[in-house]
């Protein structure tokens, strides 16, 4: 693991352990729209400067921030500021997703070709539902499949071959009868 990794991960245990999110922390620490996000996500570096002041948010020098065995500080010794954002957060109720995870949909989609079930005509709605209902409840729509059926390297195998009603209907083009 390297320092930035390090970073990465030490800086996304404050956040989760004040239930703080991402948009917070970033407005807290005075960074540019979207900055904390990408060093978080490893998008991009932080800087010493950056570091410096997310830092300041815990009430916490860089140094200590970047210390593995430094213990995440008391609610009660943040500053007032984050205090105050904290207490904001719990009167709306918003919780940071602790583990974002996105789903591979690409690969759900994938096993389902593999399996067989674009031998036949089968909307996208249609296939969403033969997924697992870990990627169900996380993908919600079935335009984000038609999408990847649309694009390639997909398209170059997969055809749409009508309508039901406002879905399209897809098929493997191997299996596309020629009547």
């Amino acid at each position: 693991m390297d320092e930035n990794e390090r970073f990465r991960h030490i800086i996304k245990n404050y956040r989760i352990s004040f239930n703080l999110t991402q948009e917070i922390v970033e407005e807290l620490s005075k960074l540019k729209k979207l900055k904390y996000s990408r060093i978080e996500s490893g998008k991009q570096n932080a800087d010493i400067q950056d570091s410096k002041d997310i830092a300041k948010i815990y009430g916490l020098e860089n140094y200590e921030i970047l210390n593995p065995n430094h213990k995440i500080p008391l609610k009660s010794n943040l500053p007032k500021s984050t205090q105050l954002a904290i207490k904001k957060l719990e009167q709306f109720g918003v919780n940071p997703k602790p583990h974002l995870r996105k789903i591979d949909l690409g690969k759900y989609l994938d096993e389902l070709i593999m399996k067989g079930l674009l031998d036949q005509p089968m909307s996208a709605k249609a296939l969403l539902g033969a997924m697992p209902t870990v990627v169900q409840n996380e993908v919600m729509e079935s335009r984000k499949i038609t999408d990847l059926l649309n694009r390639r390297p997909r398209n170059e195998h997969i055809a749409k071959v009508g309508k039901n009603g406002k879905e399209y209907l897809f098929q493997l083009k191997t299996k596309i009868s020629n009547k």
